[in-house]
């Protein structure tokens, strides 16, 4: 057991840390506001903004979660874009850069959670139609095919920096 403990507190002070625990989290009622916890791909952290939370930080909706964010490493890749609109997951929109790719035969809607967050899109889309960047119910900002556009999510709609 002491060395169950011992390697626990080394992980933690080489600055480790651990992703989302169900039991973890039902065990102490919930993560407590300022919990910091990495991505389940440990090139990232989510930062809680709610006392007692509960909610899994990654999920494929965008759906507010009360974690967001914080110092994610990389750029999203979105390939084989056609005619669909796409809703990024929480674990692609975490990221600064956002790279688009595919043969668009439509203009289409890339929805990203409702934070409030800078994002660098690069749109490599071929054809002659745009990718709007927006939130599930707000505005947002059409990016043409071969353009990179700075938007951010301005606590209502995204737009352009």
């Amino acid at each position: 057991m002491l060395n169950d403990i011992t390697a626990a507190v080394r992980w933690s002070q080489a600055g480790a840390g651990y992703p989302f625990n169900p039991t973890f989290n039902t065990a102490v009622s919930g993560y407590s506001k300022g919990a910091r916890i990495p991505n389940s791909r440990l090139d990232g952290f989510w930062l809680n903004t709610t006392d007692g939370n509960s909610v899994n930080p990654e999920n494929t909706t965008s759906a507010l979660t009360g974690w967001v964010p914080s110092r994610f490493y990389g750029a999203t890749a979105i390939t084989g874009l056609s005619g669909s609109s796409i809703t990024l997951t929480t674990l692609q929109a975490g990221r600064e850069r956002i790279t688009l790719s595919g043969a668009l035969t439509a203009n289409i809607n890339l929805i990203v959670p409702a934070w409030r967050k800078n994002w660098a899109i690069i749109n490599n889309c071929s054809g002659a139609f745009s990718v709007t960047v927006k939130t599930a119910s707000g505005t947002g900002v059409a990016v043409h095919a071969g353009t990179l556009a700075y938007v951010l999510r301005d606590g209502a709609n995204v737009t352009s920096d």
